[in-house]
């Protein structure tokens, strides 16, 4: 399995969208490989942590992101309102408090 570099700080918002697509794209991969979707997620989480180094939470939260960017190309509206969309993207980009505040 594979997942992209970590995304660059050019453009953390923007760059952490794509990874998550990619992630994504790499859950729908090895849902098709007749992989359980909790071993599926369990799998990229592991993935996450040793490549990028992060936090359990924030694999998590990247997943989580990737999840609702799926449901947004499916359905046109995310799950979560958008506060909640905006602690999932702190979470994802290592915040550790709802201030925003590393």
């Amino acid at each position: 399995m594979r997942i992209a570099k970590k995304p660059s700080s050019v453009s953390e918002k923007r760059s952490l969208i794509v990874f998550c697509q990619e992630i994504a794209v790499t859950l729908m991969r090895r849902l098709q490989e007749d992989v359980d979707s909790r071993q599926a997620c369990k799998e990229v989480t592991q993935l996450l942590m040793e490549n990028l180094k992060c936090s359990q939470d924030r694999a998590q939260a990247m997943i989580d992101l990737a999840l609702e960017l799926i449901r947004f190309s499916s359905y046109g509206a995310y799950r979560r309102s958008g506060f909640e969309m905006s602690l999932l993207v702190a979470r994802a980009v290592g915040r550790n408090d709802d201030t925003g505040r590393k």
